[in-house]
């Protein structure tokens, strides 16, 4: 019940940003801001050996803006993301939500330097990523922390990203899981 309780409460606090910025979107309505499309590899638990990882992302900028000066900002947006890992235990789908913080630095060259956080909640189609070597993630619903570094290039960007699920022992095991990805981006 208070694992139910924890969880209910964190997707509640993160749609009323996803509201405002239904609001204060750029592009009106509900239209997202910009798309991503990611690829990369599992790393634990797999090793990350060949490409497992696939992510569609679309994001609604925020208006929530941060130690603006000549020399950059750090902005807002919020991401909604639909996955496809290839586990050791078959196919697992998931689905994100996590508000982003970026510090986006200013540049006259052709390539303009950002650095980015997120702390979201995920939903995965199975909990079970390795039967024979006994990896359960302890729950379907997982915390998604991801750090990425990248370059904007005027409305594309490209950029590479460390993903970390874990269940934050909200669950008798929690072994965690990381992705190393490439993220593509295209802003309206």
């Amino acid at each position: 019940m208070k694992k139910s309780i924890c969880l209910a409460s964190l997707v509640t606090a993160l749609a009323i940003p996803a509201a405002l910025a239904a609001e204060q979107s750029t592009s009106g309505g509900l239209a997202p801001d910009r798309f991503d499309v990611a690829a990369g590899s599992l790393l634990r638990p797999d090793g990350g050996t060949s490409l497992s990882n696939v992510q569609l992302i679309a994001g609604w900028d925020l208006p929530w803006r941060w130690f603006e000066s000549d020399n950059g900002a750090l902005v807002t947006r919020l991401d909604l993301e639909a996955g496809y890992l290839n586990t050791q235990n078959g196919a697992v789908w998931s689905g994100t939500i996590a508000p982003v913080a970026r510090y986006q630095w200013k540049s006259g060259s052709l390539c303009a330097p950002f650095v980015e956080a997120s702390i979201g909640v995920a939903w995965f189609s199975n909990q079970h990523w390795r039967d024979g070597y006994g990896y359960d993630m302890g729950s379907r619903a997982l915390f998604a922390d991801r750090l990425g570094a990248g370059c904007k290039m005027g409305k594309q960007e490209i950029g590479i990203h460390v993903m970390h699920y874990s269940n934050a022992e909200l669950a008798d095991k929690n072994p965690g899981a990381d992705l190393v990805y490439l993220r593509y981006g295209y802003v309206f």
